[in-house]
């Protein structure tokens, strides 16, 4: 048997018993199974995609790290929200009200500062810090941090599909009116990727941050809570 370990990155080869036929009232009792050897993947799988450094390779599994107190006092793991870095499509009440999970992988740019709803973190581990607090997590030493920080700036992007050639125009069209100083999108949403990292108020009773909109199309619910369900 082989059991591959996302967590671990490793992949486990097992050697079961031997096949033994089975009286119909009664199981042959089984031999104990032998200790199973565990290679690493990069012996095995050629690396695909972007390779994570070893400080991000550490802060992948602090982001998956489920049970940590230093994380969250309830157990909860960075990636219990943000399965693969994306979002649970979830609406949270927080102390300044209802926030929906936002998107992190290929978002936590340095055009997409400051960070959070609010924009009143100027860097991601400020950020990071004020939602283990919120967690009543025991928080992080430096180096963990700093681990942490780097596999949320190098999390692999989701890949979109291509649009349908039956679109294209009128994607061409909306990419006009967006960057057109009549609609105004692209002053906010600098390139639709990035933020003029400024706050403003929306309608909502609080200033929110600019947020990112790449891969928008993919993390309904819409608006900081979430109220619109689609685009």
């Amino acid at each position: 048997a082989f059991v591959w370990s996302q967590y671990d990155r490793s992949l486990s080869t097992i050697t079961l018993p031997p096949r033994t036929a089975i009286d119909r009232h009664k199981r042959p009792r089984q031999a104990p199974l032998e200790e199973a050897s565990r290679t690493e993947l990069a012996a095995i799988v050629p690396t695909t995609g972007p390779v994570l450094t070893k400080l991000a390779e550490r802060g992948r599994k602090l982001f998956h790290a489920a049970g940590d107190t230093r994380l969250s006092a309830d157990g909860r793991a960075c990636a219990s929200c943000h399965p693969d870095g994306r979002e649970d499509g979830l609406t949270w009440p927080s102390p300044k009200g209802l926030r929906q999970t936002p998107m992190l992988a290929g978002r936590l740019r340095a055009d997409t500062a400051p960070f959070g709803w609010e924009g009143d973190a100027a860097t991601i581990a400020v950020h990071v810090t004020g939602t283990i607090a919120r967690l009543s997590g025991r928080g992080l030493s430096n180096d963990d941090m700093a681990a942490l920080v780097a596999f949320l700036q190098q999390m692999a992007a989701p890949t979109p599909d291509p649009a349908p050639p039956s679109t294209n125009s009128l994607v061409a069209r909306g990419a006009t009116l967006f960057h057109s100083e009549v609609v105004g999108c692209a002053v906010c949403h600098k390139n639709a990727v990035g933020s003029d990292g400024s706050r403003h108020q929306v309608g909502s009773g609080a200033e929110l941050g600019t947020p990112s909109l790449r891969f928008v199309a993919g993390t309904a619910p819409y608006f900081h809570d979430g109220r619109y369900a689609t685009l």
